[in-house]
């Protein structure tokens, strides 16, 4: 009798372990799902764009940055990066956006030069991610 019921109770054990992770895999699936899913519709959350910036001996603006992405599964392309160019108010004067082609892995970067004519009274310039296209 113990040894039917000890079978009975490991059987049972058994097919409760392999419910949960049943269970447990479809929640992961779903959740990576939903992250990829996230990360293709809202791709400027997941890249970043830090720059550096001067002005070279024939008057241009020369930005060197550095674009991030931070997403877990997505790789994204075609990436555009307006340029804000403000005066010493902060006000912005005058934007251009910038594209790279590049390809970015996720949780890695590219460089980025740019130079270009800026109006005259720029005093800083600003930049953030416009669009991407997911690869």
């Amino acid at each position: 009798m113990r040894t039917l019921l000890s079978i009975l109770f490991g059987a049972v054990l058994f097919l409760y372990s392999c419910g949960s992770h049943s269970a447990n895999n479809t929640t992961y699936e779903q959740k990576k799902s939903s992250l990829q899913q996230q990360e293709k519709n809202d791709p400027a959350d997941f890249l970043t764009v830090t720059i550096e910036y001067h002005v070279n001996l024939v008057g241009q603006w020369v930005v060197s940055g550095s674009i991030h992405n931070k997403s877990t599964l997505t790789s994204y392309t075609n990436i555009t990066v307006r340029l804000s160019y403000l005066n010493k108010a902060g006000t912005v004067i005058a934007k251009e956006d910038r594209a790279f082609d590049d390809t970015i892995q996720p949780n890695s970067s590219i460089t980025f030069k740019s130079k270009s004519r800026a109006p005259k009274e720029t005093y800083s310039v600003s930049a953030k991610i416009v669009s991407a296209d997911t690869k």
